[in-house]
């Protein structure tokens, strides 16, 4: 690379003649951005060199970056997004049928409703199991339907912690309004027109 780049911009010139013009101009010989940035990486570990061995005196030789110039600049690569291991086929999603069934099939256990929505609750936000877990009904805005993700809880030697989301970020999401039921589920919830709910407190549906 020295000898395709370096060479013709500065094999004739002595140490202390060298500027960082120069090595501008070495970097910008590379045809890529690629090779660009290998060509920088070669000056700087050679200034570094030569300013040890008292050949060169100024470290501004080694801050250069390549530029396309003129040149037009290569395409950009192109990926294709859900392309990786956790990508689940829209075949393998399951059907409301199949949710509202694990929803009733769990009703029955020992905590009945309470499993049933945490049941609909996941599958229509996509609120993975820890943040699921730290839901509260404080950051569920019922008006909106949306839901504020800014915990979740983290299982360690045994132990349940409150921790920060997924890579500490903070994020929302939003979940369906639940169809008017035309006879009351097995569960009682969500209420029929005109039935009070079980308590005063706004939550959101076993749909939420």
């Amino acid at each position: 690379m020295c000898e395709r780049f370096a060479l013709l911009v500065i094999g004739g010139l002595a140490c202390q003649d060298i500027t960082p013009g120069h090595m501008q101009q070495v970097v910008n010989a590379a045809p890529t951005p690629g090779e660009g940035a290998r060509a920088r990486g070669i000056i700087s570990a050679l200034v570094g060199a030569g300013i040890t061995g008292g050949y060169l005196a100024s470290p501004r030789l080694k801050e250069v970056h390549w530029q396309a110039g003129n040149r037009p600049l290569p395409p950009p690569p192109v990926t294709v997004a859900g392309e990786s291991a956790l990508f689940v086929d829209p075949a393998d999603i399951p059907a409301a049928a199949d949710v509202a069934a694990l929803g009733h099939a769990l009703a029955a256990g020992r905590r009945g409703g309470l499993d049933e929505l945490m049941a609909h609750t996941a599958a229509y936000t996509g609120l993975r199991w820890g943040e699921l877990a730290a839901l509260t009904i404080a950051p569920i805005d019922p008006a909106a339907r949306v839901i504020t993700v800014d915990r979740k809880v983290a299982e360690i030697t045994g132990h349940l912690y409150l921790e920060a989301p997924k890579n500490r970020k903070r994020r929302q999401t939003i979940y369906p309004a639940p169809p008017p039921p035309a006879t009351p589920s097995p569960t009682g919830w969500p209420p029929a027109p005109n039935r009070p709910a079980p308590n005063s407190t706004p939550a959101p549906t076993r749909w939420g």
